[in-house]
C-alpha cells in the first residue's frame, strides 16, 4: 500500500490563523472581565453615596458598623467597650501606622460612628477612613 506524499484538494485542514484569534479574544475576554472584580473588605453593607472616592492603600484594620448598630472588626463581632482596647492593641502591635477602614451602613446611627471615631483617637490611630459607593448625586443636597 502506497501512501500519498502530498495532501489532496479535498482533504480539510486545521486552519491555524482563525484558531489563534478564537484564542486571543477568549484571552481579551477574561482580561477584560477582571477588571471587573473588585474586593469589599468586611460585611456587606448598604453604602452611603459620595462623590468623590479613593482606595486606601496601607496596613488597615476594617470594622463594619451594621443598621442594627453592630460592630465587627475584620469581620468578627465585637462590643463598643471592648473595640478601644482591640484598636490600642492593633496600634501596639503594629509594625507601621495603622489605618481604621469603617464601612458603615447608611442606615447606622451617627452616634455609633462617633463613638468609634472618639475611640481610634483616643487608641492612637489617626488614619480613618469611612467608606462610601461613588454614586452621588450632588445636585439632591439642599
Amino acid at each position: 500500500m502506497k501512501l500519498p506524499n502530498h495532501l489532496s484538494a479535498n482533504e480539510p485542514q486545521v486552519e491555524m490563523i482563525p484558531l489563534i484569534d478564537v484564542v486571543f479574544l477568549v484571552l481579551v475576554a477574561f482580561i477584560y472581565a477582571s477588571m471587573f472584580m473588585t474586593y469589599k473588605s468586611g460585611l456587606p453593607v448598604d453604602l452611603p453615596k459620595a462623590s468623590e472616592t479613593k482606595q486606601v492603600k496601607s496596613e488597615v484594620l476594617t470594622l463594619t458598623i451594621k443598621k442594627n448598630g453592630l460592630l465587627f472588626l475584620e469581620e468578627k463581632p465585637i462590643t463598643l467597650v471592648h473595640l478601644g482596647d482591640a484598636l490600642a492593641m492593633a496600634k501596639t502591635n503594629a509594625t507601621k501606622d495603622i489605618a481604621l477602614y469603617v464601612v458603615a451602613d447608611r442606615e447606622a446611627k451617627l452616634e455609633s460612628l462617633v463613638n468609634v471615631m472618639d475611640l481610634a483617637r483616643k487608641a492612637g490611630i489617626s488614619g480613618l477612613t469611612i467608606a462610601a459607593d461613588k454614586d452621588f448625586n450632588s445636585t439632591t443636597i439642599e
